[in-house]
């Protein structure tokens, strides 16, 4: 890492210094520590679904042990409620939305005893969070077998008091 990022990290550190603990006691571990665009260094966001590769992972390839740690899926948690996550997987995008994370917050409040239809479910947070919150019944659908996959694992490593279904959802022909 460069010594011109470190007093970057420092100050953003800094200016969460009152949002973690109030994660923390939510029971959230996941969260964003630097992003450029707020930080005032637009340059230095990270970019998902950057297409001017054909691959952006083989232009920025890793040293295979950094590599090996980075694909190592990892569990994280938001507001009680546990996630698979890898640094890098096939797929372009996180496995979990960290700004999606204000509409879970409201799904888990206003779903309890209701049904929901999660679309375009990606890796199912929305739908694992409202079976978590005591949703009577969780419906995920996508077309992507390898996202509902990681939904299927986001499900197993909760307690959930209903089990949610993973539909794959298929082209018209």
């Amino acid at each position: 890492m460069s010594d011109a990022l470190l007093p970057l990290l420092a100050a953003a550190l800094d200016a969460r210094a009152e949002l973690v603990p109030r994660l923390h006691a939510e029971r959230t571990d996941a969260y964003r520590l630097f992003h450029g665009s707020v930080e005032g260094h637009p340059g230095l966001t990270p970019v998902y679904n950057d297409r001017s590769q054909a691959n952006s992972r083989i232009g920025n390839p890793l040293p295979p042990d950094r590599l090996e740690a980075a694909m190592m899926p990892r569990e994280m948690h938001e507001m009680g409620v546990s996630y698979r996550i890898a640094g890098r997987h096939a797929g372009q995008d996180p496995w979990l939305f960290l700004d999606l994370r204000a509409a879970r917050r409201r799904v888990m409040r206003e779903v309890p005893g209701k049904s929901l239809l999660n679309l375009f479910a990606y890796t199912c947070g929305v739908g694992i969070a409202a079976a978590k919150a005591g949703a009577r019944f969780v419906v995920n659908v996508d077309f992507a077998e390898s996202s509902l996959q990681v939904g299927k694992e986001n499900a197993r490593l909760n307690e959930l008091p209903v089990r949610p279904r993973f539909v794959l959802a298929m082209p018209s022909p």
